[in-house]
Order: C-alpha cells, then sequence, then structure tokens
C-alpha cells in the first residue's frame, strides 16, 4: 500500500509496510527532501539479504498525512526497490490501521483520518514490486564477563574407579510370607485344606 504524504513541507510517495520495524529513507530521497542526518549506529536486515549498515539518523522531521501531523523519525539505509517506507513506528505512533478492503489507510490517533491509498510507488504508470519484511538490528554490546574465555575440554581415559561410587547401595531385603512356604505338618496340611475338600466332607457326613 502507498499513500502521498508531506515530509518537511515537500511531497513524497512512501509504502506502507507492516513488516518493516522502524521507517526507512534512501540517502539520495532523503537529500531531496532536505532532512538533516545524524550519525547511526546498528544495521538494517532484510528477508533473505545481508544486513546492511544505516547510514544516519533524521529526527523530528516535519511530516502530515492527511489531516495528520506529527514529527517522525527516519533511518537512512540503502534500498534497491523503494526509496521512502513507513513502517510499524509509525503505525504505532499514529494508531494507524491498513485496510485494504477499503485501499485506506484509518489514522485513529491525533487528528482522526481516512487516506486513500494509490496503486503504484511513484507518480508513474509503474507496476509496484515487492519488498521483504525490514528490521532494525542493534549493534553487539560489550558483555565480555558473560562470555566465557575457554570451554574445559573433557578429560581423557577416565577410569570407572574415579566416576562409580566407593560403596554400593545395599541389596533389598527379601521377604517370604508365609503362605508361600511348604506345608511341613499334618496340622498345617489342616489349616491349609481348600474350601472346596470340606465342603465335600461335610455333605458325605450327612449323607443317610
Amino acid at each position: 500500500m502507498y499513500v502521498d504524504l508531506v515530509i518537511n513541507g515537500r511531497n513524497a510517495r512512501s509504502m506502507v509496510d507492516t513488516g518493516a520495524s522502524h521507517n526507512f529513507v534512501t540517502e539520495a530521497k532523503a537529500r531531496r527532501l532536505g532532512l538533516v542526518l545524524k550519525k547511526g549506529g546498528g544495521s538494517m536486515k532484510s528477508v533473505n539479504s545481508k544486513a546492511k549498515p544505516i547510514l544516519g539518523v533524521a529526527e523530528q522531521v516535519e511530516a502530515k498525512l492527511g489531516d495528520w501531523e506529527r514529527k517522525m523519525n527516519f533511518n537512512v539505509v540503502k534500498m534497491d526497490d523503494f526509496n521512502l517506507v513507513l513502517g510499524l513506528e509509525f503505525l504505532r505512533s499514529s494508531k494507524a490501521v491498513v485496510m485494504p478492503h477499503l485501499n485506506s489507510l484509518l489514522v485513529a490517533g491525533g487528528q482522526t483520518c481516512l487516506v486513500r491509498s494509490t496503486g503504484t510507488p511513484t507518480k508513474t504508470k509503474e507496476k509496484g514490486r515487492f519488498l521483504s519484511a525490514m528490521r532494525v538490528i542493534e549493534p553487539l554490546r560489550k558483555a565480555t564477563s558473560q562470555i566465557p574465555l575457554r570451554i574445559r575440554n573433557k578429560k581423557q581415559d577416565t577410569s570407572s574407579s574415579q566416576v562409580a561410587p566407593s560403596q554400593k547401595p545395599k541389596t533389598r531385603k527379601t521377604w517370604i510370607h508365609k503362605i508361600h512356604q511348604p506345608i511341613k505338618t499334618q496340622q498345617d496340611s489342616r489349616r491349609r485344606t481348600p474350601a472346596t475338600a470340606i465342603n465335600q466332607r461335610r455333605r458325605e457326613d450327612y449323607r443317610v
């Protein structure tokens, strides 16, 4: 989606990219808009491409989109397909909502307005091109105290005596219940007579 806006008092056309983390502009476009650049740090990484360094930062730039007016920041980077991109930084600050079914951009922060989008990235009949998602990579901070200096190698020829405990665990004592013991005496055999045999004897005693 592309929208027309005014940046630093000059007309421009920008792409609204929900996959970009910040607002981006090329160095050539920044010069045409008369932006004052400051030294920037870090790099910009897009999908399926190598990270590119941020050449500079333009802060507190006057921008107007429809009835919405506010100051914005832009990161100056090298881009092949587009020269101006509005990312999530703009969408959050303006509380803007992309509405493809209406071919419009709804800005709810500040002066609420509905901005119609254009179909091409430039004011010519050139067909639009695709842009991969982009994000800013912050420079790596020095944290030598958190990074180990070296990794200790594993000891070689380690015997089992150095690994195994000095004493083996005690074996579990086996308990034999009385019901599993063999019958030794005649008295025990009477006690362990099955119930079916006892019932049969009683029936024989009552027979006439």
